[in-house]
């Protein structure tokens, strides 16, 4: 609407609000940068269009990309969904959301253990979730190379 009008665009924008969440790792700019980086799918499948019916991106379905993002996926929409939603009402989202551990990492007294974060440094999200742990920063990395690779 006002300026974001396709899929590389939004793209952009994922990449930009991920340089804020780094400079200043809250969780208002968790919410920004998850909520961009899931909907640039929205765009990639829904628009633009060429006319009012044929799409410029058809090759893209939903069940395509998430055949590209493999588990990824799932935790992209959880993490989006869950700061987005109060609550959630997909059941593969409810499953993760019983399952899923959120934790924070400070350089604050007793924000972490010894020599597990730089002293003086931003905090650090993390979300564990079957037997793996991802750094919201490395894992937005991972969203957005996959999106970069399908997004033109």
């Amino acid at each position: 609407m006002f300026g974001i009008n396709c899929a590389s665009e939004m793209l952009a924008k994922a990449k930009r609000d991920l340089v804020v969440y780094r400079n200043a790792p809250t969780p208002d700019n968790i919410f920004n940068l998850f909520v961009t980086i899931y909907h640039i799918e929205d765009y990639l499948i829904k628009g633009p269009r060429t006319n009012r019916r044929k799409r410029i991106h058809k090759k893209w379905t939903k069940n395509k990309i998430r055949t590209h993002f493999g588990n990824l996926y799932i935790i992209m929409q959880f993490v989006c969904n869950k700061n987005k939603h109060l609550k959630l009402r997909d059941p593969k989202l409810q499953q993760i959301d019983k399952n899923a551990i959120p934790s924070t990492k400070s350089s604050l007294l007793n924000g972490a253990a010894l020599n597990e974060i730089t002293l003086n440094s931003e905090p650090e999200y993390h979300l564990s979730y079957n037997g793996k742990t991802h750094e919201l920063s490395e894992l937005a990395d991972q969203l957005i190379s996959k999106w970069d690779a399908i997004t033109y």
